[in-house]
């Protein structure tokens, strides 16, 4: 169903925000789904450039207003994973955004994220940096072989990733 939404990222630095448009699944639960795909395919840039490297579908517009046909409007604050989304539903009557309520990223995902394969996702302090991940993403992140060998640990001892498989990793 033809459920359009808009993402508007901002950035730390005012001047820098870029919004998205997707025609389909805009509702929270297909919104996750968009941001778990961010989460699921990491790639260079900005929260902005990964999510829309991660959702073929995602178009670059003006701005939340640029399509008068949206029901929803996202806007994510940070350019971290550890940014804050906060979620508008567009009145069909008068055509304006009301506040529904703001989450940080993993939380909004883990609340609203449909596919029952998908487990929680938790932030991961590493020595440098925080990431999120679930089991999957941390597998996968554990197969990049980027990590230092105390980071691998902090992610093993956190999803309990002892088997053979992963520790040959």
């Amino acid at each position: 169903m033809a459920t359009r939404a808009t993402y508007q990222f901002n950035s730390k630095n005012p001047e820098v925000t870029t919004t998205v448009y997707i025609h389909y699944d805009g509702y929270p639960q297909g919104a996750a789904y968009y941001f778990y795909q961010t989460l699921l395919n990491p790639s260079s840039g900005n929260l902005a450039t990964q999510f829309i490297k991660a959702n073929n579908q995602a178009e670059i517009t003006k701005s939340h207003e640029a399509h008068g046909d949206t029901e929803w409007q996202y806007t994510i604050d940070g350019d971290n994973l550890e940014a804050t989304v906060s979620v508008f539903h567009v009145s069909e009557e008068e055509r304006l955004p009301m506040f529904r309520f703001a989450l940080p990223l993993y939380q909004f995902i883990n609340n609203y994220i449909d596919d029952k394969s998908v487990d929680e996702i938790v932030p991961v302090e590493l020595n440098y940096r925080k990431i999120l991940l679930n089991k999957e993403l941390a597998i996968k992140e554990l197969e990049k072989n980027r990590l230092t060998k105390e980071d691998k640990n902090i992610i093993r001892n956190v999803f309990y990733l002892q088997d053979q498989t992963i520790q040959a990793v």
